[in-house]
């Protein structure tokens, strides 16, 4: 008889460990992962807290990690306490005074609040550091500064693939390689089979070892070449969707992805039929920013405070420098020169400025002019509700095929099978290029291998890999 949480818990991994647990927007994590994760945790808790059945915090949105917060705080024999992250901070500063936690557990994001009203609480930080900003950084240093001692930092540097986003991996690797902090190599693989690791190593230069279920599953990871062009991409994709079928996967176990939306319009017919679609689109071509601008303000206007920012940042700067693209080095040293408080203080005074995003385009244009703010769209396309500009791209042909998806999308996941499709070229050079040259490019140094290499880690038991007929001998020599 099943008496506690535990039990129903531990009935459940046991039943169906190979199984999907929770599902969280594009992450997935099984039963087996979700045990295994909150047994470390849970152990990192009891060292911390030194106590049996005394509230711990979570202080983290609804996430994966915040369940398995829940599940290791019960494993170290006491009570968990979620606190909303959208709590008023006095309000904040009160529960936690009322419940006094023995332990509060965050996150990067949002341990600067928590922080303010922790008094002297031990909080221990959860997340993946390798897409650690400088910022989030430069609070988890002021903490350990100002005497915090439970910070454990746990991350993949070959799996940081959001630079463009301000994410810093070398920050990671900084504390990683600093004799202050102790390190601790993580080589053992609990997803994929030995071979799918063999084949990360080699392309990574890494010993990661399997210890998965399936590890000793006896398919090879293999390459495709296609000729770049739609046709030939959807024979390898049938190909691959009838092995999947003959192995017993639904659409939810596997997936085709490819490296940005272009390849996914051109290849598989993934047009936007909304009014956000190219020819509807109220977006001018020359007056790059304006876009990031309405859809940074629209992110915040729904709780999304960092990505927001970060995306008016750019649009700031796109406007004002007249340019088409800035990678977030640039933005990082446009801050140094201006001064951190400078900036934000601007930043923040231009944000009260921006209507809200619950209206049409026009009329959001036109209340921003009232303010002394003008920007330029397409007003004979603007007459369209905001939020349609920004809703989930190609909505209904995913609902129709959910396994077509970008790489980025995919981070985090575990599937039964992928497909990567990968073009000619990345952002700026040539796979080949990349390839041919491994003193100037590698995992360490180039997101765009990391991208590839984020891809071919998502499988456990089957991968495939669909590069342009003619670089097949570049990657068979990076890969096989």
């Amino acid at each position: 008889m099943v008496i506690n949480l535990l039990e129903l818990f531990d009935l459940s991994v046991t039943k169906n460990g190979d199984k999907i647990a929770i599902v969280d927007g594009t992450r997935t994590i099984s039963f087996n992962d979700l045990d295994k994760k909150s047994d470390i945790l849970s152990q990192k808790i009891h060292n911390i807290a030194e106590s049996v059945n005394r509230p711990v915090a979570v202080f983290l949105p609804k996430c994966i990690e915040a369940v398995i917060a829940n599940i290791a705080i019960m494993k170290s024999a006491n009570i968990f306490m979620n606190l909303d992250v959208k709590t008023p901070g006095q309000r904040l500063s009160n529960i936690v005074d009322l419940i006094e936690p023995v332990l509060i557990i965050t996150d990067v994001k949002n341990v600067e609040l928590i922080n303010e009203v922790s008094g002297k609480i031990p909080i221990l930080i959860i997340d993946e550091a390798q897409d650690t900003t400088e910022l989030q950084m430069a609070i988890i240093d002021k903490l350990s500064q100002y005497g915090a001692e439970s910070i454990m930092l746990i991350g993949d540097p070959d799996q940081a693939i959001f630079e463009w986003n301000t994410a810093s991996p070398h920050l990671f690797m900084e504390k990683y390689n600093n004799p202050d902090w102790h390190s601790l190599d993580l080589s053992e693989n609990r997803r994929s089979s030995e071979k799918i690791c063999q084949l990360a190593n080699r392309f990574s230069g890494n010993e990661m070892c399997s210890i998965a279920s399936d590890k000793d599953y006896t398919d090879e990871p293999c390459i495709k070449g296609h000729l770049d062009t739609p046709e030939s991409v959807n024979q390898i994709t049938n190909h691959f969707i009838e092995k999947c079928n003959e192995m017993g996967l639904d659409e939810s176990e596997y997936a085709v992805v490819f490296r940005g939306q272009k390849f996914g319009e051109t290849n598989f017919g993934l047009v936007n039929n909304d009014s956000s679609s190219r020819q509807n689109s109220p977006w001018i071509n020359g007056h790059y920013g304006v876009r990031d601008i309405v859809y940074g303000k629209y992110l915040i206007d729904h709780g999304k405070y960092t990505d927001g920012l970060s995306l008016i940042e750019k649009g700031c700067y796109k406007i004002t420098k007249r340019v088409r693209y800035v990678p977030a080095s640039t933005i990082r040293k446009e801050i140094g020169e201006v001064g951190f408080r400078r900036h934000r203080a601007e930043m923040v005074e231009f944000i009260q400025k921006l209507p809200s995003t619950n209206n049409t385009l026009s009329n959001w244009i036109t209340e921003l002019q009232q303010t002394g703010i003008n920007l330029t769209v397409d007003l004979g396309k603007a007459n369209v509700r905001i939020e349609s500009l920004f809703r989930t791209v190609n909505h209904l042909f995913r609902q129709e095929r959910p396994y077509l998806k970008t790489i980025h999308s995919v981070k985090g996941m575990t599937l039964e099978a992928i497909l990567v499709f990968l073009s000619k070229k990345a952002v700026s050079t040539n796979y080949a290029t990349i390839l041919n040259n491994p003193a100037k490019y590698s995992v360490d140094n180039n997101e765009e291998l990391r991208i590839v290499y984020v891809a071919c880690t998502r499988p456990k038991k089957m991968l495939w890999i669909a590069v342009p007929s003619d670089d097949i001998d570049c990657w068979r020599n990076k890969l096989f």
